[in-house]
């Protein structure tokens, strides 16, 4: 009877030891689960995001997608092909004529490639004079624009060769003084249409004000054109006439002309 109650004390014992094992077991199971569910790798974050630590905080910050505005695969193939003329003509000189024939495999509609060309090749034409007439004048009116803008319109300015559109930002030295010098030109050219379709704004991109353009003080004084602001647009043109054998007459001052393209 001694022997079968201390048999059954310790199998009590044994218990109350392995329920207190197992519970302690449970706990440590708990303990580790938790500790697997903090070591789970963090969810991947976008490409636009990145982490910043800051102290002992993690910051995740989001930049804008831009993925929308990156170039089309036309448009970086093209720019390859650039890039492969640009290396290829290092050493060489060309003809506007030849740069012209090198712009025009270009699409006008990626996205200003053209102009991206031009400009490229405006450092290897031997005849400057004729770039405007043989490349800038077959662009379209953006092109004409952002070419002027690039690469400036003194540079392009052909002092012989000057019937074409211009775009004159008065608050520019450079085009403000190319537009002088043509309202010089135009006073020893009086049978010339001179300045016509003409288009002034206060800035670029607004509204046209009526009324307003070429006037008579700046004809009379080319001191009286306005610095501050202002956009003036319009069209020089000679014109002329073609007599019965078909001479035509050209109401250009080729002298003064002449003179103009040194200054």
């Amino acid at each position: 009877e001694k022997k079968a109650k201390k048999k059954e004390e310790e199998g009590g014992g044994t218990g109350g030891t392995g329920g207190a094992g197992g519970a302690e077991g449970e706990k440590r199971a708990g303990e580790k689960s938790g500790t697997d569910e903090l070591e789970l790798p963090p969810e991947p974050l976008p490409p636009n995001a990145f982490t910043l630590e800051i102290g002992e905080e993690t910051v995740v910050y989001e930049m804008p997608d831009f993925t929308a505005m990156a170039p089309s695969d036309k448009y970086r193939g093209y720019y390859c092909g650039m890039m492969a003329v640009e290396t290829a003509i290092t050493s060489k000189y060309l003809s506007a004529e030849q740069a012209w024939e090198i712009v025009k495999m270009f699409p006008e509609e990626e996205d200003g490639i053209r102009v991206e060309m031009a400009m490229v090749l405006f450092s290897r034409v031997v005849d400057l004079e004729n770039f405007g007439s043989e490349i800038v004048d077959k662009l379209t009116e953006l092109e004409q624009r952002e070419l002027n803008w690039r690469v400036g319109t003194s540079n392009l300015f052909n002092g012989v060769d000057i019937d074409r559109k211009y775009w004159i930002d008065l608050t520019c030295y450079d085009e403000r003084e190319i537009f002088k010098k043509l309202i010089k030109l135009s006073l020893l050219e009086p049978n010339a249409m001179k300045f016509t379709h003409t288009e002034y704004r206060r800035e670029w991109k607004t509204e046209v004000v009526p009324g307003l353009g070429v006037n008579e003080k700046w004809l009379e004084d080319v001191d009286n054109v306005p610095t501050d602001m202002g956009e003036l647009c319009f069209v020089y043109k000679t014109g002329g006439k073609t007599h019965m054998n078909g001479f035509y007459e050209s109401n250009a001052n080729v002298e003064a002309r002449k003179e103009l393209k040194g200054t």
